[in-house]
């Protein structure tokens, strides 16, 4: 009985493994900032991804926020998580903050690929001037640190999320670039929208606070005293308001102004033959 009560619980908890995978199999990082991996001084963004399963290949575009340490470097290693099978795989600099992994060839049957990425720089050097004093201080020791640190993230990459993309293919370091620079365009275009949103949500709230304020004033003929300074400090108030979405009009416009101009840069650029 002891026996077939392992056996039972065995199967209890092996059961949804099997079927369903661990969760290190389903893992998959998606597009996008909620995403964003942190590596320190660094932050990782993907951008866009693809699998073309005819060649068995994918390709992966992030950009990176910060900067990195003086010498430092990203670096990757890639596996399958199943198999624990090293994956091939090719990490390329498009751009100071775009780069993209190019992986060959997957496994015939792959289901999720890890990719251990990381920054890893020269540790700032340790510059002591030794004396008298310090004769024998260390002897007989090994000096076991690194002269290097690395500070490390996940990336995940499932089978089943990951987008079927049929013209994902190895191309040069240019066709990527350019990718990644309308990509910049169509984010822009985005954040002109919604600026032009908060300008328009923006112009209707003064409106309606401005007839508010000629109500206000309306009603201090029928007030007493102190029932005007309430309502001159409530007329304030508003006018404070007011003041504060001017305020966030102006920004929005010179944003997007800005914004314009960087579409315009960044299409002669494509236009002129992309260059780094």
């Amino acid at each position: 009985m002891l026996f077939l009560l392992t056996v039972v619980l065995a199967l209890f908890f092996a059961v949804p493994s099997i079927l369903f995978g661990t969760e290190k199999d389903n893992a998959d990082t998606g597009i996008g900032v909620e995403n964003k991996i942190d590596l320190g001084s660094l932050k990782v963004t993907l951008l866009k991804r693809g699998y073309n399963e005819q060649q068995q290949y994918a390709e992966i575009f992030f950009k990176t926020d910060g900067t990195l340490p003086d010498g430092g470097e990203l670096k990757m290693i890639a596996s399958e998580v199943k198999t624990e099978q090293l994956v091939e795989h090719k990490l390329i600099r498009l751009s100071d903050n775009y780069y993209l992994i190019q992986i060959p060839k997957l496994p015939p049957k792959w289901l999720t690929v890890v990719m251990d990425i990381g920054v890893v720089s020269p540790k700032s050097p340790t510059l002591e001037v030794k004396s008298i004093d310090d004769l024998f201080e260390s002897f007989g020791k090994k000096n076991k640190d690194s002269d290097e640190k690395t500070v490390q993230g996940v990336l995940f990459m499932n089978r089943k999320k990951v987008p079927t993309d049929m013209n994902a293919k190895p191309a040069n370091k240019q066709k990527y670039f350019r990718e990644c620079l309308k990509l910049q365009i169509d984010e822009s275009k985005k954040l002109i929208k919604e600026n032009l949103d908060l300008i328009s949500k923006s112009e209707k709230l003064i409106k309606g606070i401005e007839a508010d304020i000629k109500e206000l004033e309306k009603e201090k003929v029928y007030q007493t005293e102190s029932e005007i300074l309430k309502t001159d400090s409530e007329i304030d108030r508003k006018q404070s308001s007011i003041e504060n979405y001017k305020s966030k009009i102006l920004s929005a416009e010179e944003n997007n102004v800005e914004l314009k101009e960087k579409i315009t840069k960044i299409e002669k650029q494509i236009s002129d033959g992309v260059k780094e």
